[in-house]
C-alpha cells in the first residue's frame, strides 16, 4: 500500500505543478509556450509518467482485486483533476499578488 500512497502524492504533486506551468498565462510568470510544452509534458510527463500508473493498475488487476483497481483508478484521476485545477487557482490567487 505503501508504495501506491507514493505514486499518489507524486502524481498529485506533479498535476498540481502542471496545473501551474500551463496556466501561468493567468499570473504574471506568463511562460512562452515552448516553456510551457518542455516543463509542463516534457519535466512534469516525466514525473508523473502514466506508465507507472498504468503498471500498478494493471498488478492490482492481475491479482483479481477489480474493485480495488476501479476504485485506485477513479480516486487517482479525481485528484489530479483536482490538483490541476488547484494549479490553475493557485496562478489566478496566489502568483497574481507576489508577482
Amino acid at each position: 500500500m505503501e508504495r501506491y500512497a507514493r505514486n499518489f502524492v507524486r502524481v498529485s504533486v506533479g498535476s498540481f505543478l502542471l496545473g501551474v506551468i500551463m496556466f501561468s498565462s493567468l499570473s504574471q510568470l506568463n511562460l512562452s509556450e515552448e516553456w510551457k510544452m518542455f516543463l509542463g509534458v516534457g519535466i512534469m510527463g516525466a514525473f508523473t509518467t502514466m506508465s507507472a500508473f498504468s503498471l500498478e493498475v494493471f498488478n492490482i488487476l492481475e491479482g483479481y482485486q477489480a474493485m480495488k483497481g476501479g476504485t485506485y483508478i477513479m480516486v487517482m484521476v479525481f485528484f489530479c483533476v483536482l490538483a490541476i485545477y488547484l494549479g490553475k487557482l493557485f496562478n489566478t490567487v496566489v502568483l497574481v499578488k507576489i508577482l
